[in-house]
């Protein structure tokens, strides 16, 4: 082989391996969320599917191609495949307000004004109804596509009370069940925890509750005051998200995002001949855009005899698609390789090194999904309490050496501005909110943003829970933490 040959050659192996380091990067760029299940026409499966982007926003005008399911490993024909906006797909939406005396001023007229507009957002098709929970729950409005009329539900709602979330948890999935259109989710706000005594059911048959509605809970923590806890299992036991609000003004947003997302779901519709009835089977659907790829699983559980009359919940386990994602920017779009030979080396290089740490942090999701309790698998991971363990995990401010170390332990630990973290950050401003859980699991440590997406990075990536690796910095607003996992002697960063 002469050469010329052999050069061109090598740029080829080079091309090749670079093509295949990026298409591991964005293989899991997509993060896919199965949020029901309807099998009521058995064997024919719909599913209301959620597509995000790395920054968790939704991703709009996939083709049915864009989309594949399988059930314990065998193909499930796609028969049809519809956007939320096409005309004529609707969705009927409960917004469950806490309306306790503490929500009473500005936080109460927040909540009014992102409520309204996210009605006013929705498309022709879908419904609203108005619930609110106090001493004592109230069925404001039954479901309607009149927009003025839930408007003018929402603004007679008034603060007074104490509160009864466990009770409102669950008359809201009561009213959910009943909505008439297939599509239904509740937005649900809270910014206490329950009151004893107030409610008639407590907090394992609100869940059990919400769970069996096969409805999403959207759930709104808002202020420092919540039963944060409660509300992540209620997110979790419904496939839904939690959603945290540090204050009033970070309603809209929260709202506006929830409404984003209901908006521009999918129903995939399939074929399930191949499950029989009476089995169980584990449904995977994986996405692909533009090279990106995302996938869920959740088990079907197929009745045996006659199909069902109604909609079964399902479950979703934590997704498979890593949650690091790139801040501003689609990282949908093809890698453009140019440049002569010596760039072309140059990406190969830092290509390598990058596919070798991207190995890392797959296979830690890989063992992070494996120890998750499966009954019922959470849609993020669940914080349990273990026996302490030596550890010399710390955090430390980027750059500053000699600055102040934040030791990590076994324990969970809040860090952030506000308030209730065990580890409070400087905040010179005093405007910030922001705030991450950190806690140790089979000796390795995880990240869970409690804060608005793109908020907390690492590694200059928008994180909503990762596997930390010494020397990771972890930027949560304005402040810059690295983060260690040996003594600081033996620290290189």
């Amino acid at each position: 082989m002469g050469r010329w040959p052999r050069i061109a050659f090598v740029l080829g192996l080079l091309i090749w391996f670079i093509s295949g380091s990026s298409a591991g990067h964005s293989q899991e760029a997509l993060s896919v969320q199965i949020n029901s299940v309807d099998l009521s026409a058995f064997p024919v499966v719909r599913a209301t599917v959620t597509v995000l982007d790395d920054t968790q926003r939704p991703v709009a005008g996939l083709p049915a191609e864009s989309f594949e399911a399988t059930a314990d490993g065998e193909a499930l024909p796609l028969q049809s495949l519809t956007s939320a906006t096409d005309a004529g797909v609707g969705i009927g939406v409960v917004l469950a307000f806490d309306t306790s005396g503490s929500m009473e001023g500005v936080p109460l007229a927040a909540a009014r004004e992102a409520g309204k507009t996210l009605t006013a957002n929705l498309g022709g098709s879908d419904q609203v109804a108005v619930v609110s929970f106090a001493s004592n729950v109230r069925r404001v409005l039954s479901f309607t596509q009149d927009r003025q009329a839930a408007a003018t539900a929402i603004d007679t709602l008034f603060a007074a009370g104490n509160t009864a979330l466990y009770q409102g948890v669950a008359d809201s999935a009561e009213a959910a069940r009943g909505g008439p259109l297939p599509r239904r989710a509740v937005i649900l706000l809270s910014d206490g925890t329950d009151f004893g005594g107030v409610s008639r059911v407590d907090a394992p048959m609100s869940l059990a509750a919400a769970g069996g509605s096969g409805v999403p809970f959207f759930v709104i923590g808002l202020g420092d005051a919540i039963d944060q806890g409660y509300l992540e299992q209620l997110a979790s036991a419904t496939r839904g998200q939690f959603l945290l609000a540090p204050t009033p003004e970070a309603l809209a947003g929260l709202y506006e995002n929830v409404g984003s997302i209901l908006r521009h779901q999918y129903i995939v519709t399939l074929d399930a001949s191949p499950v029989a009835l009476g089995a169980a089977a584990v449904l995977r659907i994986a996405v692909t855009a533009g090279g990106a790829t995302g996938a869920a699983e959740t088990e079907l559980k197929v009745p045996a005899g006659s199909p069902p009359p109604t909609q079964q919940p399902v479950v979703t386990p934590v997704p498979t698609s890593v949650v690091q994602g790139t801040e501003g920017g689609s990282n949908l779009a093809p890698v453009i390789v140019a440049g002569g030979v010596g760039g072309v080396a140059t990406l190969g290089v830092a290509g390598f090194f990058f596919w070798r740490r991207r190995r890392r942090v797959v296979q830690a999701e890989v063992d992070l999904r494996r120890i998750v309790d499966k009954s019922p698998p959470p849609a993020y991971p669940v914080i349990e309490t273990v026996a302490p363990m030596q550890s010399n995990a710390y955090l430390r401010v980027a750059g500053d050496e000699g600055g102040e170390v934040y030791p990590l332990g076994d324990w969970p630990v809040t860090v952030g501005f506000t308030s209730d973290c065990n580890v409070r950050l400087p905040d010179g401003a005093t405007t910030g909110w922001e705030r991450v859980r950190i806690w140790r699991r089979e000796g390795r440590y995880m990240l869970h943003n409690l804060s608005r997406m793109g908020m907390v990075q690492v590694g200059g990536k928008a994180a909503t829970w990762v596997v930390l690796d010494d020397g990771d910095e972890v930027q949560i607003g304005a402040a810059r933490l690295v983060f260690h996992d040996k003594p600081p002697e033996q620290s290189s960063g």
